[in-house]
């Protein structure tokens, strides 16, 4: 069987730049620091105010029957006033009400008389000065010289603004208004800029290509873990919450009485983690960066113990959380600290992946720009950086499909590089039973990487039918888990795969009339157009540009002139992609989607990004042929442009 053909002795992309083409360069950068500038303008210099919950407990706290105070911590320096609900009696008598800010030992600040003929549900208090300090606990407290007219609306909901006080089980409805402007959005986008010229001069100075993109893989994924609060992703809570249980022993999750998984974890880990975003959304602000430093504070309380309802995640085999219980696994020893505790989990999954992609980018120069910006789209980064299942995955499938494609086009596999294969195989049949199909890869290995046909035969046959029993047995248990009227909806599996069996062409338009529907929010979705299940909204400007550089890797040439590759090796990747597309289909359908429903739920673009390197091994890339030498550069400004946005977009929300 002929290898894919992989120049491993071709140009690394050196470019030398004329003195007109740095100059250009140099003008652009200005340019780029200008609009740098005006992006936090627009994001930043306007006020925000934290959210406003509604409750239907409304009640009145009147001032003048007892001092009322309300706690607070500042999200940050730049503070500006308060919003608060005020409502006034019917009566006509004039009266006030004082507010007065104090410190946390109780020393006054600022203070606001507010007469009745002023009260109103959104009333102001705007600061005189800038005296708050980030993270500094400062208190609000009503009074009136007599009986007032003016009330302060609250209710018994205590996650009104942030680390409020109650005063009897009450809490005003109030907003604090602030200037969300940090000065760490400068620092990073100064840190991308700095990448962006260190690029230019290493190009200049004939760096060699792989080790230039692994770097600034690094420090792209670095700054993204940085910049990523906790519990913020896709189904992260649950995700924490099955490694959790794989690191204290529990493989497999217990049953509910209804099937559902269940997990025992410590009461207060729970509340404090969930507590981060139990008020996330895409109105106003959430100051989570406050809050999960106040989580540097508690330790863990292994006493009381909290069942936590775990349906989607207890599908998931051990197999998909090796690098987070890798990390719980050592703050199993060395930590109770809370938020150290789940720092470890993630730095785990964030160093194990990254060494993947950085693997992966240095095995096939020949699709390494195509690894690069796949891999430094805002969606990719966001998963390999949290406790998602899929960030593994998707960083393992990379990198499995690209030592098996180097390993084909050498003479002989090493022993090391045939167990690696055989894991990798087992470990993404695990995954997710709808990737077993990638493990067919090693299919496209010649007989001749091995010391005979025999061997060659065995070791192919082995590696399939072991990532077969795998992904069976695993598959055998994760059924225990679903059961009629999942999450809550009108799912039956064992009914929704009968009706798939007896009505094969009916099930076939509800995959094309999905496709037809839905494909272009796919394209958008594997480029970072949501993350956190839609919370963040990226700009066009971000996930278009990450779609329109995978299209050029897929479509042009790079630096090497590719020749066909051979119809046997086309033919086992196009089954591997096919067999992927319909297990995808069919069990979201089986899962996921209400019975009898005439389009699948649940299918999001994230699901296709292991094809993308595979696919790209069918496509001749023949259709346009680009200028290598500048290609490079303007590549690598797109993406740090494009993802110094997304951290920017992603302060914009999170602050």
């Amino acid at each position: 069987m002929n290898t894919i053909t992989n120049n491993t002795n071709a140009t690394s992309g050196n470019i030398i730049l004329s003195k007109k083409e740095l100059l250009t360069l140099f003008i652009f950068i200005i340019m780029l620091i200008i609009f740098c500038y005006s992006i936090n303008q627009y994001y930043f210099m306007s006020y925000k105010m934290s959210k406003l919950h509604e409750s239907d407990n409304e009640t009145i706290l009147y001032p003048s029957e007892q001092n009322i105070i309300q706690g607070f911590t500042s999200p940050n320096n730049n503070v500006k006033g308060f919003m608060i609900n005020l409502i006034k009696d019917d009566k006509d008598t004039q009266s006030s009400i004082y507010i007065e800010l104090t410190d946390e030992n109780y020393n006054p600040l600022d203070e606001w008389e507010i007469t009745s003929s002023d009260a109103s549900d959104n009333y102001f208090l705007q600061l005189s000065d800038n005296t708050l300090k980030k993270n500094t606990t400062y208190y609000l407290i009503g009074w009136a010289d007599k009986t007032s007219t003016i009330g302060i609306i609250a209710d018994s909901n205590t996650d009104n603004g942030y680390k409020s006080f109650s005063n009897n089980g009450l809490t005003w409805k109030y907003q604090i208004v602030y200037n969300a402007f940090s000065s760490a959005t400068i620092i990073i986008e100064i840190i991308f800029i700095i990448l962006i010229i260190l690029v230019i001069i290493s190009i200049k100075q004939n760096v060699k290509e792989e080790l230039l993109l692994s770097l600034i893989y690094i420090c792209i994924s670095a700054i993204f873990f940085i910049i990523t609060p906790i519990n913020t992703l896709f189904d992260e809570e649950g995700h924490f919450i099955r490694s959790y249980e794989i690191a204290h022993g529990h493989l497999v999750s217990d049953h509910s009485d209804n099937n559902m998984g269940t997990t025992m974890i410590p009461e207060n880990l729970y509340d404090r983690i969930i507590s981060v975003t139990s008020s996330l959304d895409n109105t106003g602000a959430n100051f989570l960066y406050v809050k999960q430093g106040e989580l540097l504070k508690e330790n863990i309380d292994q006493s009381k113990m909290h069942e936590a309802d775990n349906p989607n995640q207890a599908l998931y085999s051990p197999g998909s959380y090796i690098p987070q219980v890798l990390g719980l696994l050592f703050a199993n020893i060395t930590t109770d600290n809370i938020f150290l505790y789940y720092f470890y989990g993630r730095f785990a999954a964030f160093f194990i992946n990254t060494i993947l992609i950085v693997a992966a980018i240095n095995l096939l120069p020949d699709r390494r720009r195509l690894i690069f910006i796949l891999s430094a789209t805002p969606l990719f980064l966001s998963q390999i950086v949290s406790y998602s299942a899929d960030g593994n995955l998707n960083s393992l499938s990379i990198f499995y499909a690209a030592l098996i494609i180097n390993n084909s086009h050498k003479e002989q596999i090493r022993i090391f590089n045939k167990i690696i294969i055989f894991i990798c195989g087992i470990i993404i049949s695990l995954s997710k039973v709808i990737y077993f199909p990638l493990v067919l890869l090693v299919l496209i290995l010649q007989n001749k990487n091995f010391k005979n046909t025999k061997n060659a035969i065995i070791y192919k046959i082995s590696s399939i039918l072991s990532a077969i029993f795998c992904f069976t047995t695993w598959f055998m248990i994760a059924q225990t888990y679903l059961f009629d009227g999942f999450n809550g909806r009108d799912i039956r599996p064992s009914m929704q795969m009968k009706y798939i069996i007896t009505h094969p062409l009916l099930m076939i338009s509800i995959v094309f009339r999905t496709i037809y529907h839905s494909i272009l929010d796919w394209i958008g979705q594997i480029s970072g157009a949501t993350l956190a299940t839609g919370l963040i909204q990226y700009s066009y400007a971000i996930w278009v540009t990450f779609t329109i550089l995978i299209a050029i890797e897929l479509f042009t040439y790079s630096e090497e002139k590719y020749h066909n590759n051979s119809r046997s090796i086309k033919v086992i990747i196009g089954i591997i992609v096919i067999l992927i597309c319909v297990l995808t289909f069919s069990s979201l359908y089986v899962q996921w989607t209400p019975y009898k429903a005439m389009m699948i739920s649940g299918i999001q673009g994230r699901y296709f990004i292991p094809l993308i390197i595979p696919i790209s091994y069918i496509i001749n890339r023949k259709y346009i042929e680009s200028n290598i030498q500048k290609k490079l550069t303007y590549t690598l400004i797109a993406v740090l442009m494009a993802d110094m946005f997304a951290v920017v977009n992603t302060f914009q929300i999170y602050m």
